[in-house]
């Protein structure tokens, strides 16, 4: 049973928020190359654009992402970096984007347009998939007091579904100069507190 915001209130009790989580995939090993995780109401693009300022991303060629990533500083910022940003565009702001482009120079938009490759953005479902397979094997949800415990499980989930990627990978020989008579020890350490 939950109780109201304002008997949370009341209480001096902390109202349960989601956990956000922002992953960075590999498309072809489905590995979990990075994750970002708070407990807040963080715009989606915020917590990518604080993911990204600690990112290596040389070796990239596509970023691919939905719509809510529409963003013209990622497409300035991923332009720098010399990788194609794939997101749709989002219809609601058309108006305001074609005002932003006259100002900042309007090839940008025609850049934009003709960047957008509906067959790459496709390939996006395995981030879906990705997630899918978490929730139903580890669970939807996150049985912690606080918010940083809360983080915690959610990137124990992430590390703990990276390691039956990995031994996955590895039983299929499909990680290049690994055979499958390889064994690995994989000590994660993580500190979660027993008080509410």
């Amino acid at each position: 049973m939950h109780s109201s915001k304002y008997y949370d209130r009341r209480i001096k009790r902390e109202p349960k928020d989601f956990v956000k989580m922002s992953v960075l995939i590999d498309h072809d090993t489905k590995i979990v190359l990075d994750a970002y995780s708070e407990v807040s109401k963080k715009h989606d693009i915020k917590m990518l654009e604080e993911q990204l300022d600690e990112l290596n991303l040389s070796g990239f060629k596509y970023f691919i992402a939905d719509k809510g990533y529409d963003s013209m500083s990622l497409y300035f910022f991923f332009r720098e970096k010399e990788v194609k940003f794939i997101v749709p565009r989002r219809e609601n702001r058309a108006k305001k984007l074609g005002l932003y482009t006259r100002r900042r120079g309007g090839i940008l938009l025609a850049v934009r347009e003709k960047q957008f490759n509906l067959l790459i953005y496709r390939k996006r479902s395995v981030v879906e998939a990705v997630f899918s397979y978490i929730k139903r094997r580890f669970g939807s949800y996150i049985q912690a007091a606080n918010k940083r415990n809360r983080v915690k499980g959610a990137y124990l989930k992430i590390v703990v579904y990276n390691l039956g990627v990995v031994k996955k990978l590895l039983s299929e020989g499909s990680i290049r100069g690994i055979g499958a008579s390889y064994s690995f020890l994989v000590i994660v350490e993580v500190g979660i507190s027993t008080e509410p």
